[in-house]
């Protein structure tokens, strides 16, 4: 059986598919899985031993690009394509793509392009993921997903934290695209303080590519010569730096879901997203404002730029639901 598993981006949303290509496999171990992705999202899957071989698309949605890909895709004679992507470029990826079987979620729009539409399961982001997998005849799995990092990151990593004195630490991720997401850095800057005096673990600041200006206000702060940034280091590397962390904490974010695949506990504050973002587990907690209006899953608020469930958030309001986390999570 050969299958096409499609999940183009968001990094998150990349990482909370990397359990289909484990139960799979799980289930059919002499299967070949294929991953369809963009180029940035390689790095989440590289070091994946189910995965057999990894396809990427340019976000940039170049007609010849497609068809190109489209005719690299009829070659390979797939049994089964799995959409989780379920966008109209991927609808003619898997219309035109000869897979036997075209998978995908019973509410798409473009339910012409597919022959098997499955109905979801109601529950977390990871649940709902895994709904794909009965059409293979997988009813039996393991909602966790899952990433590994390489060895040669591991060990950029280990000889960084060597030549930093730095033995346990924390990630924060302070960012996050979306204002309705993003609980504010002076709040963070206050959460880190706190770590930092409660454990004496050093913070590691994780942002994106364009994102260090929003963390300037760090560098002047006294926590400073008590921080590190991830600037420095890929992808890939980030993957092998949250390994090797204590904890991670931050938005309902990317650095959030890969931190559930290794298997790290997290504390999350959540502003505009449902609950349902959060894996079901005990070593992972969130904390919101509980105004009427959340969850809204807007990316705007109705208040404009105040954006009251975040900016009116003040760390002293989560501060004891942190304590618990540290004390029955952590151990400290």
């Amino acid at each position: 059986m050969k299958t096409l598993i499609i999940q183009l981006y968001q990094i998150g949303d990349v990482v909370l598919t990397t359990q289909i290509p484990r139960e799979i496999k799980r289930k059919y171990p002499d299967s070949e899985i294929h991953f369809l992705t963009t180029p940035m999202c390689n790095a989440i899957l590289k070091y994946d031993k189910n995965i057999d071989k990894i396809l990427s698309i340019k976000r940039d949605k170049n007609p010849l690009q497609t068809l190109k890909l489209i005719k690299d895709i009829r070659k390979e004679k797939y049994d089964y394509i799995l959409d989780f992507q379920n966008n109209p470029r991927t609808m003619w990826i898997s219309l035109l793509s000869k897979a036997k079987y075209r998978v995908t979620y019973s509410y798409t729009k473009r339910k012409l392009a597919y022959n098997k539409l499955i109905e979801p399961l109601k529950g977390t982001a990871t649940e709902i993921k895994c709904s794909l997998l009965k059409s293979l005849g997988i009813n039996e799995y393991n909602i966790r997903p899952v990433i590994y990092p390489g060895e040669k990151e591991i060990e950029k990593v280990k000889q960084y934290l060597k030549n930093n004195n730095i033995e346990d630490f924390v990630v924060i991720s302070p960012t996050h695209k979306g204002d309705t997401r993003r609980w504010t850095l002076d709040n963070y800057i206050k959460l880190a303080e706190y770590i930092h005096m409660k454990t004496g673990f050093k913070i590691i600041f994780s942002y994106g590519p364009n994102e260090d200006s929003y963390l300037d206000k760090i560098k002047k702060h006294k926590l400073y010569n008590s921080v590190f940034f991830t600037n420095a280091f890929s992808l890939s590397e980030f993957v092998a730096i949250l390994s090797l962390s204590r904890f991670h904490s931050g938005n309902d974010s990317s650095p959030f879901h890969m931190a559930v695949a290794l298997n790290k506990p997290s504390f999350v504050i959540l502003g505009a997203s449902s609950e349902g973002w959060i894996f079901p587990s005990n070593e992972y907690r969130w904390v919101r404002k509980n105004l009427e209006c959340q969850p809204c899953k807007s990316n705007k608020c109705k208040y404009g730029d105040n954006i009251p469930c975040l900016h009116d958030f003040s760390f002293d309001e989560i501060k004891d639901d942190f304590n618990n986390f540290l004390q029955e999570v952590i151990g400290v």
